[in-house]
């Protein structure tokens, strides 16, 4: 009833991460806290549905959203993800899907958002499955840990 994010390496400048989606799941409204991302469709298709932001105060918690556009990616197809441009959520269509995400400057935490409230908050980013790492000073950053059920997070419904 969830996806998961498993991470296969992370160092202080990248992580790659694994998602998985089972049919009809799918995140939370979200950005990607200040990181360029690049997404590829690895099996089945995903629904990317993207929203500018209209006027923000995430320190306090306030944000509204307008819907901007609807996107399928199929098997194949990639995504890039630029800072203050990536708002959106993600989702399996029709089927099980997995991605592939690699994120220049590791998602340590980041914004979700309610469409209709009117609110966001900021949340530590989590894995399922933790990566591999190729520091030896810093294998991963305070509170960025693996949980089972990923309880904060852009799977996290608002």
């Amino acid at each position: 009833g969830r996806y998961t994010r498993n991470g296969v390496y992370r160092n202080d400048d990248f992580e790659l991460i694994v998602v998985c989606w089972p049919t009809s799941v799918g995140s939370a409204i979200h950005e990607h806290g200040g990181s360029r991302g690049f997404v590829q469709v690895m099996r089945g298709s995903l629904i990317t549905r993207t929203y500018a932001v209209i006027d923000s105060d995430r320190p306090a918690g306030y944000a509204r959203l307008a819907p901007a556009g609807t996107r399928t990616m199929q098997a194949g197809e990639r995504e890039i993800l630029v800072p203050g441009a990536d708002v959106h959520s993600v989702s399996a269509a029709g089927g099980n899907a997995i991605s592939l995400h690699l994120y220049a400057k590791p998602l340590d935490s980041f914004f979700i958002f309610s469409e209709g409230g009117g609110t966001c908050r900021e949340v530590v980013s989590r894995y399922d499955l933790a990566p591999s790492t190729g520091s030896s000073r810093r294998p991963r950053p305070e509170g960025v840990k693996a949980s089972k059920g990923f309880p904060e997070g852009p799977g996290e419904k608002p």
